[in-house]
């Protein structure tokens, strides 16, 4: 339907004016028709350059989506990745705003699922941590999704409940076991409940892939380190300070650094 109303149309509409109203009536309504597609998608222009520009320069790549946001054009599908932007760069008093604009706005079932795992993000985030899993698990009894089932089950651990979170992680795994997430999230829960194999297994392949994100190495290497190989651990944990930390991990590269320099102290002490 939308191919049809931006696409088709619209070319079929230039089309007959060229043959009908001669060459001039048909630049005319051709240049028209440039100007009102370029002011409709504007906003998904900025929004994408602001995407772009991010990874090199954050505080630019935000300026851009804010000015994306103002032109309150923009579609929920953008607001939401500009929340989440916000969300993981810290900046929680403009992901709250983002995310109350988007909150107004007709969602899909995929789109309100994205928009329930960012404000239990940001409910986390703002320190209330058994708010942010009841917007989760509410979530999830509305029907089943991979980042729901990640962020929940990752919640769930933080929180403690390490039987629920086992049964939140296993049923994701069955429902998607190629979401690094939920893969990392299960092989943590093995590790904290004393499944030491387990765990391994589920983090040796894991790591190997190139994940982009620190905290699965730096978890692979708390399992390393339970299993007695501290020298392994280190190779995980340090290739963990190789990616971006975002506000939304679990642990700073601070404190992996710190548990590198412990465990490094420890394996020069038993040497």
């Amino acid at each position: 339907m939308q191919y049809l109303l931006t696409v088709f149309l619209p070319a079929a509409l230039i089309f007959c004016t060229f043959r009908l109203g001669g060459v001039l009536w048909g630049f005319v309504t051709l240049a028209l028709y440039l100007v009102i597609y370029s002011f409709v998608k504007l906003p998904d222009l900025i929004m994408i350059q602001g995407a772009k520009a991010y990874a090199k320069n954050p505080e630019k790549g935000l300026a851009r989506m804010e000015r994306a946001l103002r032109t309150k054009r923009l579609r929920v599908d953008y607001i939401l990745y500009y929340g989440f932007v916000c969300l993981k760069a810290g900046k929680l008093e403009d992901a709250q705003r983002v995310l109350d604009a988007a909150a107004h706005k007709k969602m899909t079932p995929e789109q309100s699922c994205r928009s329930a795992v960012n404000r239990a993000l940001l409910v986390w985030k703002q320190g209330d941590l058994p708010q942010a899993i009841s917007i989760l698990e509410a979530q999830l009894k509305m029907g089943k999704d991979a980042a729901v089932y990640g962020t929940l089950g990752q919640l769930l651990i933080l929180n403690g409940q390490l039987q629920r979170a086992m049964e939140v992680n296993q049923e994701a795994y069955a429902f998607d076991k190629y979401d690094e997430s939920i893969v990392d999230n299960l092989a943590l829960n093995y590790r904290l409940s004393g499944d030491l194999d387990s765990s391994y297994n589920l983090y040796k392949e894991l790591t190997g892939k190139k994940l982009g994100v620190p905290v699965p190495y730096y978890n692979c290497g708390e399992t390393l380190y339970a299993m007695g190989r501290k020298e392994e651990a280190v190779e995980k944990m340090e290739r963990a300070l190789c990616y971006p930390f975002s506000a939304l991990a679990v642990v700073s590269k601070a404190e992996v650094e710190a548990r590198i320099a412990e465990i490094e102290a420890e394996i020069e002490k038993n040497s």
